[in-house]
């Protein structure tokens, strides 16, 4: 955004005339900033691509998403890093774009967060059925107790 606000608001009529005072060291920091972000977002896509194959970006509920995602990296990362200067900050209203990835980010928190609260709903299950079958194994250990000791005392009773 740094970027996009740098171009729009700079003195562009220096381009005609070449008088143009050098970027400020603050430009190319943000410059250098946005290659490295985008260069980690596009070793985690070869990563993740390398990990899991292509079917995390085939999954029907949010493989599109994934797969959108990883279509604006890469272009924006290679476009970053071929293109210098003006042309660059161009390729750069991909930012926009790269806005995709918070929209991604709490997308995926919420997938997670349903996951999770899945795992526990299931866990809590499991830990009812657990107890409740415990309670069960109890109750049949007490009727057999009681079921011998009734065979017992007929058996007594009839051998009198």
């Amino acid at each position: 955004m740094a970027q996009i606000a740098y171009d729009s608001l700079r003195d562009r009529a220096c381009e005609c005339s070449g008088s143009c005072r050098p970027e400020p060291p603050l430009v190319e920091l943000v410059d250098l900033w946005s290659l490295m972000i985008t260069s980690a977002f596009a070793l985690e896509v070869v990563l993740r691509l390398c990990s899991t194959g292509s079917e995390y970006f085939l999954r029907p509920r949010y493989g599109f998403l994934h797969a959108a995602d990883a279509v604006v990296v890469l272009v924006s990362f290679g476009l970053e890093a071929y293109l210098a200067g003006a042309e660059a900050r161009l390729a750069s209203l991909l930012t926009i774009l790269r806005l995709w990835r918070v929209i991604k980010i709490v997308s995926s928190a919420e997938t997670g967060l349903e996951d999770y609260d899945d795992v526990v709903s299931r866990d809590n299950g499991r830990s009812a059925w657990r107890r409740e079958r415990a309670q069960m194994r109890q109750e049949i250990a007490e009727l057999r107790r009681r079921l011998a000791a009734a065979t017992t005392v007929r058996t007594d009773l009839s051998l009198r």
